[in-house]
C-alpha cells in the first residue's frame, strides 16, 4: 500500500511538472547584458551580417572591367542552299561561267581563344568601383542603425520592468509591516486596548497591497516575456533587471551638434547614401564617353564549300586589333541618367537637413527633460525626508494608541508614494539619458 501511494505521489509530481514550465534559474543581468544578448541571438543582425558579406564579395575590380578578359570560343555550322553563282573566268571568251545547283552543302567550323581589355573608358571602371565599394559601407551602416534600434528598444522595456521591479519591493515591504500590524493590533486586542474597526482597518491595508502586488507582478511577467522575446532568449531562465540610478547626472553635452552629424548611425547612414549618390553623378557624365578597347585572338578555322572556286579554306594563327565605340545617338537616355542622378543627389542632401533637424530637436527635449527630472528628483528627495519624519512621527504615537490606524495607514502610503516617485524619476532619467547617448552613437562603442 504504501508503495502503490509513494507511486501515486510521483505520478501526480510528475504531471505538474509537464503541465507548468520550469523556471531554470533566476539570472541578475544588466541593460549591457540584454543588450549582448539580443545582439547574439537577433536574426535581423544575423541577416544584416550575410548582406554585408555580399556587398563585400562584390566590391571586385573583376565586376568594374578592370582587369582583362579571355574567353574560348567555338562555333560549327552547316548549310545547304540552291546556289546561283556568276565566276570570272579572268578571259576574253567567256568572260563569266554561271554555275547554277541546288543541295549546295558548306561546312564551317572554328575554335580558339579571345582575349579583351579595355585600355580607356572616360574614368566608368573607377567609378563603378567605387560605387561597389560605398553600397558595401551603407551595408555596414544599415547594420548600425540595426544596433541602435535595437538598443532602444531593449532599453525602453528594461527600464519599465526595472520600475515594476521596485514598486514590488516597496508593497513587499509594504506588506510585510502590515501584517507585523496586525499582529500588534490584535495583542493589543486581546488586552482590550484596540477595537476591532482598528484591526479591519489593518487587514483591508494588507488586501489592498496584496491586490496591487499581484497585479504589478502580472505586468512585470508579461513585460519580462516581452523582453525575452525582444531579446530571442528561448530559455526558461527568469531575469532580476540591474540598473544604476542612484547618482542621477547629466552627460557630457560639449560639441553635441558635431557628435550627431559625425556619430549617429542614421546619420552616418545618410552620409554614405551621399557619398554613392555623388559617384552614380559622377558615372553618368562617363557614361557617354568614347571607349577604347583592345583585343586578340587566335584559333583554327576550317571551311569547305561545294561550289565555290575556293573549295576548302583552313587557317590557324591570331588576329590583334583595337576598336572604338562612341554612342551618336541613343533617344536622349544618357541625358535622363545624368539628370536623375543629379536630382537624386539633391534628394539625399534635403533628407539629411531634414534628419539633422529631428536629431537636434530630439536632443534638446532630452537634455531639457533631464534638467527638469533632476530638479524634481532633488526637490522629492527634500519632501521624502518630511514623509519620513511624518511617518516616524505618527507611527510612534500609534504605538502609544494615540493615533489610529487609518491615519498610520496615510503616512505610510504617503512615504511609499513618495519612494515609488523618486525612483521612477531616476529610472525616467536614465531613460532619457540614454536616448540622448543614443542620438550621440556613444552607446555603440
Amino acid at each position: 500500500m504504501r508503495s502503490i501511494y509513494l507511486i501515486i505521489c510521483f505520478t501526480t509530481c510528475w504531471m505538474i511538472g509537464q503541465a507548468q514550465p520550469v523556471i531554470d534559474v533566476v539570472l541578475r543581468i544588466t541593460l549591457d547584458d540584454a543588450l549582448q544578448i539580443a545582439l547574439v541571438n537577433n536574426e535581423s543582425i544575423k541577416i544584416q551580417e550575410r548582406s554585408i558579406l555580399l556587398a563585400r564579395n562584390n566590391v571586385s575590380k573583376a565586376n568594374t572591367g578592370h582587369l582583362p578578359t579571355l574567353d574560348a570560343v567555338g562555333s560549327a555550322s552547316y548549310t545547304n542552299n540552291f546556289a546561283d553563282l556568276d565566276l570570272r573566268t579572268f578571259q576574253p571568251e567567256p568572260p563569266t561561267i554561271n554555275v547554277s545547283e541546288g543541295g549546295v552543302e558548306s561546312t564551317t567550323v572554328s575554335a580558339g581563344v579571345e582575349a579583351g581589355y579595355v585600355l580607356w573608358d572616360g574614368g566608368q571602371r573607377k567609378h563603378r568601383y567605387q560605387l561597389l565599394e560605398g553600397l558595401s559601407e551603407i551595408e555596414k551602416a544599415r547594420q548600425e542603425v540595426l544596433i541602435n534600434e535595437i538598443y532602444s528598444g531593449v532599453s525602453a522595456l528594461f527600464y519599465e520592468i526595472v520600475k515594476l521591479q521596485n514598486q514590488e519591493q516597496l508593497l513587499k515591504e509594504s506588506i510585510a509591516l502590515n501584517e507585523e500590524r496586525i499582529q500588534k493590533i490584535e495583542n493589543r486586542a486581546a488586552f482590550g486596548k484596540a477595537n476591532k474597526l482598528a484591526i479591519v482597518q489593518a487587514q483591508t491595508s494588507l488586501r489592498q497591497d496584496e491586490s496591487a502586488l499581484a497585479n504589478i507582478s502580472i505586468v512585470r511577467s508579461n513585460l519580462l516575456l516581452d523582453l525575452k522575446d525582444l531579446i530571442n532568449d528561448e530559455n526558461n531562465n527568469s531575469y532580476t533587471l540591474v540598473a544604476d540610478i542612484d547618482k542621477p547626472s547629466l552627460p557630457n553635452t560639449d560639441n553635441w551638434q558635431e557628435s550627431i552629424r559625425s556619430n549617429n548611425p542614421l546619420c552616418r547612414l545618410t552620409q554614405r547614401g551621399i557619398s554613392v549618390a555623388d559617384i552614380e553623378v559622377a558615372l553618368s557624365q562617363t557614361e557617354g564617353k568614347p571607349t577604347l578597347t583592345s583585343f586578340a585572338n587566335a584559333g583554327y578555322f576550317l571551311q569547305h564549300n561545294d561550289v565555290q572556286q575556293l573549295k576548302r579554306i583552313q587557317t590557324l594563327g591570331g588576329t590583334i586589333g583595337i576598336s572604338a565605340r562612341y554612342n551618336l545617338y541613343d533617344g536622349g537616355s544618357q541625358k535622363i541618367k545624368r539628370q536623375n542622378a543629379q536630382i537624386n543627389r539633391d534628394i539625399k542632401f534635403m533628407e539629411q537637413k531634414q534628419l539633422y533637424n529631428r536629431l537636434f530637436n530630439s536632443a534638446k527635449k532630452e537634455l531639457a527633460n533631464m534638467q527638469l527630472l533632476q530638479a524634481q528628483i532633488d526637490r522629492e528627495n527634500s519632501n521624502q525626508q518630511t514623509y519620513q519624519e511624518n511617518y516616524d512621527k505618527v507611527a510612534e504615537r500609534f504605538k502609544l494608541g494615540q493615533l489610529p490606524e487609518i491615519t498610520l495607514r496615510e503616512a505610510q502610503l504617503a512615504l511609499t508614494n513618495s519612494k515609488t516617485l523618486i525612483y521612477n524619476l531616476k529610472v525616467d532619467f536614465a531613460k532619457s539619458k540614454t536616448r540622448y547617448l543614443l542620438l550621440m552613437g556613444n552607446t555603440l562603442d
